[in-house]
């Protein structure tokens, strides 16, 4: 049980960070402030105004949390602890949404495309993921397993973990929706522990490192949001690494001190090199 709720403290670790947004928003003092070329520039006054925010990518409207005087924690029932509001530049209100499951704080809100807002809901061993509609406040979807909701550069696809909470399960990948998509089938025999998630950047892979338990052979993982796999081994350590791809069909992974570089060749990796730092 030590084991697992250590796994569950670092999927709640950030994974690859996109580029970062052209345009910034924050809260202070129920201020709702954004970055703008010209400087920063208050948006409104909220009595209710907290965090998180976040501006659109073309820096017309910021999304910002609001909080319910009625919220009863002992009580939640359908009453959120935070709404959403979706406001114009000036000020002005689009839309006021709230969630029946958002008993706990949200964790982000993100702009994934112009179009679509994602908000980030993490309890204790999981995450709710809502993608919702700029223009009318309406949910698209609501992914309610996992960790990360890492978006593909493209915005087509999100990936995310689930994370194996007992030593028979593992961990598991997904893709835009809660079917688990590697492994397969799942659960595996013994505990698979996946690492943090990076997409290539064509799009094609997410890569990462895995661990498996109680044989701690570690491996590099391409997963395809079709369910193409390609996993090749590695003599170290893999569970706190990372994976880095400097095109489409090169990636490192550094891990206990060590570079591994690959190419992909034919849905196969092929090493390149090893250096130690």
């Amino acid at each position: 049980m030590l084991i697992a709720a250590l796994f569950v403290l670092l999927a709640a670790m950030p994974s690859e960070l996109d580029s970062p947004p052209k345009h910034k928003a924050w809260v202070k003092d129920h201020d709702v402030w954004m970055q703008t070329d010209a400087g920063d520039r208050s948006v409104l006054h909220d009595p209710l105004a907290a965090e998180p925010a976040a501006a659109s990518p073309s820096g017309d409207r910021v999304v910002y949390a609001v909080l319910n005087p009625l919220f009863d924690a002992p009580h939640c029932g359908n009453a959120p602890q935070k709404y959403l509001a979706l406001v114009t530049s000036n000020g002005k209100l689009i839309w006021k949404i709230g969630f029946e499951e958002a008993c706990e704080d949200f964790d982000r809100f993100e702009w994934i495309d112009d179009q679509r807002i994602g908000a980030m809901l993490c309890g204790h061993a999981n995450c709710f993921y809502w993608v919702i509609d700029a223009g009318s406040g309406r949910i698209l979807q609501r992914l309610a397993t996992g960790f990360d909701f890492l978006w593909s550069h493209n915005r087509k696809w999100v990936a995310h973990r689930q994370i194996g909470l007992a030593l028979e399960e593992g961990d598991a990948l997904l893709f835009n929706s809660d079917d688990i998509v590697y492994p397969h089938p799942w659960p595996t025999k013994g505990y698979r522990k996946i690492g943090y998630l990076t997409w290539s950047p064509n799009d094609r892979w997410v890569a990462f490192g895995e661990m498996d338990f109680p044989s701690y052979d570690s491996n590099v993982v391409l997963v395809s949001p079709q369910g193409e796999v390609v996993r090749e081994g590695l003599p170290v350590d893999a569970e706190y690494s990372r994976v880095s791809w400097s095109d489409d069909s090169h990636l490192e992974i550094t891990a206990s001190g060590q570079t591994f570089r690959f190419e992909v060749r034919n849905n196969t990796l092929h090493e390149i090199s090893t250096s130690v730092r």
